[in-house]
């Protein structure tokens, strides 16, 4: 119902715009390479003005993409509503298990956050068939002090869960903090339950608090699942 209720809303101002742009259709020209991509080509940091350009998008069914800052940095920039974790990422990349944040600005019934991109050596738990047992150590460690921080995730599937190795030492990073917040204080947002694709603690957890038992179980989930079996 909530999503259908912003569709409604957003298609009755897409056909308000839509009438502005034909009266005066030469005051709304844009560029090429525009169409493909969201408006906004700047953020806000430290009081300046970072001006970047679009890459690709990197999720079908996500509004999240790569881009370049005038600085030749490479950052992620995504758009979503509701709440944003923002504090819990803050948090998670100063002690060195999150891609920092850069920016994260609200817009009518939005938001975008713009951050640091992953070196190109991190992969997504999600490419692995086995993870062997260094790596998953590396993972538990990370989680666990996430969770010592106060701050649960609430999406820890596999996908949003990054690991590399260097120096013969597997190193974890977490994204995605789009539920993430103090334990005892966020819930999951409408439509979170457990598919055949996402799997869940719980068939239904819509409004339901995040806790730390539910990012544990999400994890040793996909886990379990990239374990050799071994049979004597």
């Amino acid at each position: 119902m909530e999503n259908l209720l912003r569709f409604i809303t957003a298609l009755r101002n897409l056909f308000r715009f839509l009438l502005k742009v034909d009266e005066k259709s030469n005051d709304y020209a844009i560029d090429s390479d525009q169409v493909s991509f969201p408006y906004p080509r700047s953020y806000r940091s430290s009081g300046t003005t970072v001006q970047f350009t679009y890459i690709k998008r990197v999720s079908r069914i996500r509004l999240v993409f790569t881009a370049r800052t005038e600085g030749d940095q490479d950052i992620i920039v995504k758009f979503g509503y509701g709440p944003y974790g923002v504090e819990a990422h803050q948090a998670a990349a100063e002690s060195g298990f999150a891609p920092a944040l850069l920016s994260h600005s609200n817009f009518v019934g939005g938001w975008m956050v713009v951050m640091e991109n992953l070196e190109s050596d991190f992969q997504p738990c999600d490419d692995f068939n086995i993870l062997e047992l260094p790596c998953k150590d590396a993972i538990t460690e990370c989680v666990s002090k996430f969770h010592k921080l106060g701050f649960v995730h609430g999406d820890l599937r596999d996908t949003n869960v990054f690991v590399r190795q260097k120096h013969h030492r597997w190193q974890c990073q977490l994204i995605d903090y789009d539920c993430a917040g103090r334990e005892g204080e966020v819930v999951y947002p409408i439509g979170a339950y457990s598919t055949h694709s996402v799997w869940r603690p719980e068939l239904n957890l819509d409004g339901q608090l995040i806790t730390f038992e539910h990012d544990n179980l999400t994890v040793n989930e996909f886990l379990r699942r990239r374990t050799k079996i071994v049979r004597f």
